[in-house]
């Protein structure tokens, strides 16, 4: 089976554990320890409302591979490896409904913390899925580019961009929407588009925040 020989995938369940002690190394968290009382502070909250926000987030996905030269990417002005790219893989990743609602309870600090936690949720579902893909591109021999999310800042291809995600995928099989305006509904969900092909260059990582100018984003890896 080849790569457009696949039908559209659907995760349901992504793995995604909220494991204090490793997402402490990673960013956000990893850059909010000014001091010891800092450190104790975030862990008596992250303590308290970790196993909340496990309890309600709901990583789910679809993937779809496509010929690039059976698309109108042209159109949409992309970043030039993906017009070099034999194939195109598009994604939508989310966390669930509930997740990035104020439920108006606990404390300034305590929501922070909370939507940090969503975000790092989204980011491992999305790790899953990116690398899932690296996995099918590898056993075709073919190299990748990094994922490319419209509008990220990771690179000049704004929101509007997501049209093109959105068409050659149904994305409401996993209950996300895209508005008029171009905001993704649930709020906590991403899109992107990564190339494949024999004549691209690997990307050396595939999250990268090449490009982008938030040079102090508590998420830049």
């Amino acid at each position: 089976m080849t790569l457009v020989d696949r039908e559209t995938e659907i995760f349901e369940g992504l793995d995604v554990k909220l494991q204090k002690e490793s997402f402490l190394k990673k960013p956000p968290f990893s850059s909010w320890f000014k001091s010891e009382g800092s450190r104790q502070r975030l862990e008596k909250v992250l303590d308290k409302v970790v196993e909340e926000v496990a309890s309600y987030i709901s990583p789910k996905a679809v993937i779809r591979v496509l010929c690039r030269d059976e698309t109108d990417i042209a159109v949409y002005s992309p970043p030039g490896e993906l017009l070099k790219s034999e194939f195109l893989a598009v994604g939508v990743v989310t966390i669930g409904e509930r997740a990035g609602r104020d439920t108006g309870t606990g404390t300034l600090y305590e929501k922070i913390v909370v939507d940090a936690l969503e975000n790092v949720a989204l980011i491992e579902a999305e790790h899953e899925v990116v690398m899932h893909l690296k996995g099918l591109a590898d056993r075709e021999g073919l190299k990748t580019t990094r994922m490319i999310p419209p509008g990220s800042g990771r690179i000049n291809w704004g929101t509007e961009n997501q049209q093109f995600i959105f068409k050659n995928l149904d994305a409401e099989k996993i209950g996300v929407v895209l508005t008029p305006s171009f905001v993704m509904l649930p709020q906590k969900s991403v899109s992107f588009v990564m190339g494949m092909g024999r004549d691209i260059e690997q990307a050396k990582d595939l999250f990268s925040c090449a490009g982008c100018l938030r040079l102090d984003c508590p998420y830049r890896v």
